[in-house]
C-alpha cells in the first residue's frame, strides 16, 4: 500500500497576529492541515525536506542542523542498548523502573529516536519519531516527555520521578508495521490519565490523527533512505506530532525525552527497549552587571556593590517561582524585581516573579557587601516548570567582574613655627628653641588608616609630637604614629567639611641657616632661620601598604617681632 505524502502545516509566530494573540487567539494550532502557512515540519512518512532550504523541517534537517526547531534532541542512536527489567511498566512511577544492558526482540528494538519542539503562536508543538530493527509482529512505541530530568544510574535504577504534566504518546503497530491507534496520556495524581485516543478521521491512508488534529502519526509505506541508518523498509520508520498546549494546557515545560517499546498494546504491559535523552524545552538565561562600589561597614572595612540584570524565559512553557541568589550572598532585603526596558535593563516599575511566561523577561536589582575590593561575583537564577514547587528545576548562572573601588586620598598638611630664646636648665643661661603647630586634614569621604605624622627635626632629636585639638589642648589618647583620620563630613549644605587632626612639638636646633639661602649656615642672628619638614603617611581602605599623603616645610626666623614663643600665639 502506498502512503500519500502529507505536510504538517503549523503556524510559527506571524507578526500580523500579534495584537490578536495578546487578547487570546481564536485559531487552533493543529498538527496537520493547519492554515494559514508557513509550515514548520513535514509529516510525510520520510525524512527528506521536500521543500528545499528553509522551513519546513524534516528529520534530515534535524540530523544535520535544524532550520527552525528551537529545541531538538538530534538523532539519538541506541549506542549502548539497554532494556527494562523487573516488571517496569508505563503505569508505574519511575522509581518502579529498572534497567540492564541487553537487547530486545527485533520488533521492539529501537535503533534511533528523535524529537524537535516548535513554537506555533502561543502553542508548543513537538514532533517525534523512531526507527526500529524489524517490522515483524505487533508492537507499541511510546514517547515520554518528562518535566523532570530523568537519567539512568549504574546500579540499574533511574534517577528522577514523574511530575504531573508528564506526557506519554503511544502508537500501536499491527503485524507488518502499519500504524493503528494513537493514545495520549498525562501523568496526573500519581497515575496515567487518558487524554485522547485517535481515529483515522482525515481519511488519509497511513496518517492517523485525533478529531481535533492535535496529535498525528504515520509510518513509511515504502523503502526510504535515512542518512543515519541506511535503508528502512516499510513500517520501520515512525514519526508523529502533538500540540501539547491544546491537549494539556500548562504542560509545556519538559526536561527529558524517552522513546520506548513494548510487545503489547496494553498500558499495563511490561516495557522493553528505551532510548533516553535530554530535551530541555524550558530554559532560562540570566545576565548580570556589578557596579557602583562604595565603602560600607562601621569601620569602612567593607565594600557594597550594586548588581542588576535580567532573567529571560527561553523556553516554551511558563516558569514559576523565579529566584535570584548570589555569591557572595545578597544583602538582606535588597533584592527587588522590576519590569525591563527595551535594552533589558531594570525600570522603576515593580514586577512579580511568581510566573514568567515563554519569551518574557524580568529584571532585578540587589546589592551585596564584601570585604574584597573587586573580584568576580556569580548570580544564579532559578525557577520551576510547575506551580506550587512541583516540576523540574530550571536555572542559569552568570559571572560578572566587579570594578575595584578607586580611593584617591586628598590630604592637606599645614605647619607653622616660631624660634625664640627660653631659660636653660641652669641659672643665667638661655637656649634657642623652635616650636611649631600643624594639622593634617582629610578632604575625602573615606577614612585614612595607619596615619603617621613625623617631624624630621623632632624625630632626629628623639622627641615625639603631641596630638592636640584645634585649641591646642592635649589629646593623650591619640597616637600620632598610628591613628585613623576620619572621613570628611557633610554640612547642612551637603558640602564636605574636612576632618583634621592637630599636633604640636618643639626642638632645639643645632645650626642656623641663612634665611636668604637655606642651603647655607650662618652665625648672623639677623639673618638666621630654622626649617624642617613634617611628613604624613597612611593607607586608604583596602590598601596593602601606606603611602605618603602629604608633607609641609616650615621656616621661622631667629629674630621675629613679638614676645611669645608659642606658635599658637601671634
Amino acid at each position: 500500500m502506498l502512503y500519500q505524502m502529507l505536510n504538517c502545516l503549523c503556524r510559527a509566530r506571524p507578526v500580523i497576529l500579534a495584537a490578536l494573540l495578546a487578547i487570546g487567539s481564536p485559531f487552533a494550532y493543529a498538527v496537520h492541515d493547519n492554515v494559514p502557512p508557513p509550515q514548520l515540519f513535514e509529516l510525510d512518512a520520510n525524512t527528506v525536506n521536500d521543500s528545499g532550504a528553509g522551513l519546513p523541517d524534516d528529520w534530515n534537517n534535524i540530523h544535520s542542523g535544524p532550520n527552525g526547531a528551537s529545541i531538538t534532541t538530534g538523532i539519538v542512536p541506541d549506542t549502548t542498548p539497554r532494556v527494562f527489567t523487573g516488571g517496569s511498566k508505563d503505569i508505574l512511577d519511575i522509581s518502579g523502573w529498572s534497567h540492564r544492558l541487553g537487547s530486545s526482540p527485533p520488533k521492539s528494538d529501537l535503533l534511533n529516536a528523535y524529537a524537535a519542539a516548535y513554537p506555533s503562536g502561543q502553542d508548543l508543538i513537538i514532533y517525534f519519531g523512531a526507527d526500529r530493527a524489524s517490522t515483524n509482529g505487533t508492537v507499541t512505541t511510546g514517547f515520554w516527555f518528562f518535566k523532570n530530568e530523568i537519567s539512568i544510574n549504574a546500579n540499574g535504577s533511574f534517577s528522577g520521578l514523574h511530575s504531573d504534566g508528564d506526557v506519554l504518546v503511544v502508537a500501536d503497530y499491527d503485524n507488518g508495521g502499519k500504524v493503528g491507534t494513537i493514545v495520549v496520556y498525562e501523568w496526573l495524581g500519581g497515575g496515567l490519565q487518558k487524554i485522547v485516543q485517535s481515529q483515522n478521521l482525515l481519511g488519509t491512508p497511513g496518517l492517523f490523527c485525533d478529531g481535533g488534529d492535535n496529535v498525528c502519526a504515520t509510518t513509511n509505506g515504502s523503502n526510504i533512505t535515512v542518512p543515519w541508518d541506511g535503508t528502512l523498509v516499510p513500517g520501520q520508520f515512525f514519526e508523529g506530532g502533538i500540540n501539547i498546549t491544546q491537549l494539556i494546557p500548562g504542560a509545556g515545560c519538559f526536561s527529558s525525552f524517552m522513546a520506548t517499546s513494548r510487545s503489547s498494546t496494553s498500558e499495563t504491559a511490561e516495557i522493553k527497549n528505551f532510548i533516553l535523552d535530554s530535551f530541555p524545552v524550558c530554559g532560562m538565561t540570566v545576565t548580570k552587571v556589578c557596579s557602583d562600589p562604595e565603602l560600607a561597614g562601621a569601620n569602612s572595612d567593607m565594600i557594597k556593590y550594586k548588581i542588576s540584570g535580567n532573567v529571560a524565559n527561553t523556553g516554551f512553557g511558563t516558569l514559576y517561582g523565579i529566584t535570584v541568589t548570589d555569591s557572595p550572598a545578597l544583602d538582606s532585603n535588597s533584592l527587588g524585581f522590576f519590569t525591563c526596558d527595551a535594552d533589558g535593563k531594570p525600570t522603576s516599575t515593580p514586577a512579580n516573579p511568581a510566573t514568567l511566561g515563554a519569551g518574557q523577561k524580568i529584571c532585578y536589582v540587589a546589592s551585596f557587601t564584601s570585604n574584597q575590593n573587586g573580584g568576580t561575583d556569580t548570580v544564579t537564577a532559578s525557577g520551576t516548570t510547575a506551580s506550587g514547587g512541583g516540576g523540574s528545576a530550571v536555572s542559569d548562572t552568570d559571572t560578572a567582574t566587579c570594578p575595584p573601588l578607586q580611593l584617591n586620598p586628598d590630604v592637606t598638611v599645614d605647619k607653622e613655627c616660631k624660634s625664640c630664646l627660653e631659660p636653660g636648665s641652669t641659672p643665667s643661661r638661655v637656649v634657642l628653641t623652635t616650636s611649631y603647630v600643624g594639622s593634617v586634614c582629610n578632604k575625602k569621604d573615606f577614612p585614612l588608616m595607619n596615619v603617621n605624622v613625623v617631624d624630621a627635626a623632632t624625630s632626629a632629636a628623639g622627641d615625639t609630637l603631641q596630638a592636640v585639638d584645634s585649641q591646642g589642648v592635649p589629646m593623650p589618647n591619640v597616637d600620632l604614629s598610628n591613628f585613623t583620620l576620619g572621613a570628611a563630613t557633610l554640612d547642612n549644605n551637603n558640602v564636605l567639611v574636612p576632618t583634621c587632626q592637630y599636633f604640636k612639638g618643639s626642638y632645639y636646633p643645632t645650626a642656623a641657616l641663612l634665611k636668604t639661602d637655606l642651603s647655607k649656615t650662618t652665625l648672623d642672628a639677623d639673618n638666621a632661620a630654622f626649617t624642617d619638614r613634617v611628613t604624613v603617611t597612611g593607607k586608604v581602605p583596602f590598601a596593602s601598604t601606606p603611602v605618603t599623603l602629604g608633607f609641609k616645610d616650615a621656616t621661622c626666623n631667629l629674630c621675629e617681632p613679638g614676645t611669645s614663643c608659642d606658635p599658637l600665639t601671634p
